[in-house]
């Protein structure tokens, strides 16, 4: 099996090739179903609080259930134990996401559709500069690089006024 090694910590287990284009697979189609969201919400006369719970309960049972069925399959113990500090940085992170979708649910009617994605996939450039600032690692010059194309080509898509004529 061909392996990649695409972590930062040499003790971690390598990524295979299978593996790689499975998570390359559901990341697209992950893409595609949040993009779905925000047509869904501009086509039809649902609020973004409506689709919120509609979405939230429905990843509660699907991904509950397929927790709940690991848990049964699998033998193993976990190694590590649910503390505090662990439960209240799950905590942050749910609503950090929920927060995420909400806002982009509700950002729908005030915005055209595409420029409403083009700015929501510029997440990246915040990662990259957040994993610097907390987790310390190097910025390296493909992802500045790789930043900077992000926002050039954002600014090229949204065309925003006060940069180009609007009355081209």
């Amino acid at each position: 099996k061909k392996t990649y090694n695409m972590l930062y910590n040499s003790n971690e287990k390598k990524v295979t090739t299978r593996n790689l284009v499975l998570g390359t697979s559901l990341i697209l189609i992950s893409n595609l179903i949040y993009v779905g969201n925000g047509y869904i919400v501009k086509w039809t006369e649902l609020k973004a609080p409506e689709i919120a719970l509609v979405r939230g309960v429905l990843q509660i049972i699907l991904f509950g259930g397929l927790v709940w069925k690991t848990k049964q399959e699998s033998q193993e113990t976990v190694k590590g134990k649910l503390n505090l500090p662990i439960v209240l940085l799950l905590a942050l992170y749910g609503f950090c996401v929920s927060s995420s979708s909400f806002g982009f649910l509700a950002a729908v009617p005030f915005m055209p559709i595409g420029d409403l994605i083009v700015v929501s996939f510029t997440s990246p450039v915040f990662s990259v500069f957040i994993d610097r600032v907390i987790l310390k690692r190097p910025l390296t010059w493909l992802s500045v690089l790789l930043c900077f194309l992000i926002i050039a080509g954002s600014v090229l898509v949204i065309q925003p006024p006060f940069l180009f004529d609007p009355n081209v």
